[in-house]
């Protein structure tokens, strides 16, 4: 063991009882089959390579004053390291077991880089602020399809992590969220469920981000709260200032959101989104997508006859291979059979893209039109003069 500053780095097959070390130590660095017991009132912040079990005592852990902590409880297990060809496995024992009087504790946290993660959660005996909802579990990497959930003879229910056969109950605990959903278990026998979303890498300046969340047994009316965030706090330039918002589950039960872009952005500014459910939240943990300029689009000419063709050129500062849509409006399909009336482009190396839109001959006289194409946050519209017989 070597202390140095705020922080005590491990040596392999280390023994740490935490109350014994300084209160100014809050990072312990394990170096991989380490036993850490946290206990005492000091937030510790725990990292290192896999194999290191971390247990919780007798109202020991992540305390906030005392024996009656607030706030969240986070477990930090970065493994990054692959051990035995299969990742390494880390081991959390009695996450949350902080004492029957631990009504403000809001959160137990596991973030964890390992598909292998072993948790027990047995000794969850907290409730949110107002003892309603329950604790949350929190597992950032690790998708619901890894789990089973099911309902125990005492009208709770248990966890098994399918790919060690590990099974744990949920006393106690009210969401619990996924990297792929979020569900609500107050009720072991009408969980709610909401999956995350879609959310494109990229996204124009000068476009409307349309981000779906797709429920399951939750009721049309219900309403999710969204937000964004990123690094500068900035938002004057995305939904009107106003990065956050509130929206109904539909009666098909999806809630979409809606958030304006201004066009004037400039900064490739990035943002993380999340949302959340009563005391449930669901996040992505990491930069979901970044807004880039609009597109500068060219044309090969503003006005062309029915039986000629139309060039656009895109001028985007995308990454070589992103793709990005576009719709047409104006014409038919039967105007333009070849080219669908929405569709998506791709971004070569100097993320610029071209769309070719050959216009059908017409025998007989239709009238004239105006084809307008959306793309990248902007629009160019051409004319079409039919040439046909009248």
């Amino acid at each position: 063991m070597a202390i140095s500053g705020n922080t005590d780095t491990l040596v392999p097959n280390q023994t740490v009882d935490g109350s014994t070390l300084p209160n100014n130590v809050t990072n312990i660095v394990g170096a991989g089959n380490d036993t850490v017991t946290i206990s005492g009132s000091v937030n510790r912040y725990i990292t290192g390579p896999g194999n290191n079990i971390i247990t919780f005592t007798n109202g020991g852990g992540y305390l906030f004053g005392g024996n009656n902590p607030t706030g969240d409880v986070t477990v930090n297990l970065l493994l990054g390291t692959i051990q035995n060809g299969f990742g390494g496995v880390d081991q959390v024992y009695g996450v949350g077991y902080v004492g029957a009087n631990a009504s403000s504790l809001t959160s137990v946290t596991i973030i964890s880089d390992s598909k292998y993660h072993i948790f027990d959660l047995g000794d969850v005996n907290a409730t949110v602020t107002g003892g309603s909802g329950g604790c949350q579990v929190t597992m950032f990497t690790e998708p619901m399809s890894q789990f089973k959930i099911l309902p125990t003879s005492s009208n709770s229910l248990s966890i098994t992590n399918t790919l060690i056969n590990k099974t744990a109950n949920l006393n106690n605990v009210g969401f619990i969220s996924f990297s792929d959903a979020l569900f609500n278990i107050a009720n072991p026998f009408s969980i709610q469920k909401y999956f995350a979303p879609a959310i494109n890498q990229y996204y124009f300046a000068g476009q409307t981000i349309n981000i779906n969340i797709n429920t399951a047994n939750v009721s049309a009316g219900s309403q999710i709260r969204w937000s964004l965030s990123n690094t500068s706090g900035s938002y004057q330039q995305i939904n009107s200032g106003t990065p956050y918002g509130t929206v109904s589950v539909s009666q098909n039960g999806i809630a979409v959101i809606n958030i304006p872009v201004d066009s004037k952005i400039t900064n490739n500014p990035t943002y993380s989104f999340d949302f959340n459910v009563g005391n449930g939240t669901w996040n992505t943990n990491t930069p979901t997508f970044t807004i880039v300029p609009s597109s500068v689009i060219s044309q090969s000419a503003l006005q062309i006859n029915t039986g000629a063709v139309e060039v656009f050129n895109f001028k985007t500062q995308l990454p070589a291979g992103q793709t990005f849509s576009y719709t047409i409006n104006g014409v038919g399909q039967g105007d333009i059979p070849t080219v669908p009336l929405t569709g998506t482009l791709t971004a070569d190396p100097n993320g610029n893209a071209t769309l070719t839109v050959p216009v059908a001959n017409r025998s007989n006289y239709e009238g004239n039109e105006t084809l307008t194409l959306t793309a990248g946050g902007t629009s160019s519209s051409f004319n079409i003069i039919d040439t046909g017989f009248h």
